[in-house]
């Protein structure tokens, strides 16, 4: 008996301690989501390359130049390689992004900056979805996607 009350005194300590951890962290608020349930934009980055309000500002000056979006229009995208990246990794990443369609690869800007093209229909909730993809692809494999632009 003597054992029983210190252990549930510990237990009942222990439990209120995690419900104390549990409700302390802070909840995902759906405004900062993306949309189709992906990831959470990166905190304080409200127009992240990529996402469809970076998009929706890119387009807005595509409409207001007189193109139309909804021809397929051939983009350029622009990655710039982290601090880990090898010419290997580079070789390999570019064989990666070749499978899924895209293609004219080069180095731009002192060949730090990687520009790669696609034809893609802008006006499209999949574009919005693959470059969202994009920009989550290249940072799993050390790459920070910088954007796209109209060819």
């Amino acid at each position: 008996m003597k054992l029983l009350v210190p252990f549930v005194i510990a237990a009942v300590g222990l439990v209120v301690v995690v419900i104390w951890l549990l409700g302390t962290k802070e909840n995902p608020r759906p405004e900062n989501l993306r949309d189709d349930n992906f990831q959470a934009i990166y905190t304080g980055q409200d127009r992240a390359p990529g996402s469809r309000e970076a998009n929706d500002e890119l387009r807005r000056t595509l409409q207001e130049n007189g193109l139309d979006l909804s021809e397929p229009l051939e983009i350029d995208h622009f990655a710039e390689p982290g601090d880990l990246t090898t010419a290997s990794t580079r070789e390999a990443f570019q064989i990666a992004l070749s499978a899924n369609r895209y293609g004219d690869f080069r180095f731009e800007e002192d060949a730090r900056l990687l520009a790669f093209s696609e034809t893609a229909s802008l006006s499209s909730m999949v574009f919005d979805r693959r470059t969202m993809e994009l920009n989550d692809f290249l940072h799993e494999h050390g790459w920070i996607y910088k954007g796209w632009l109209k060819k």
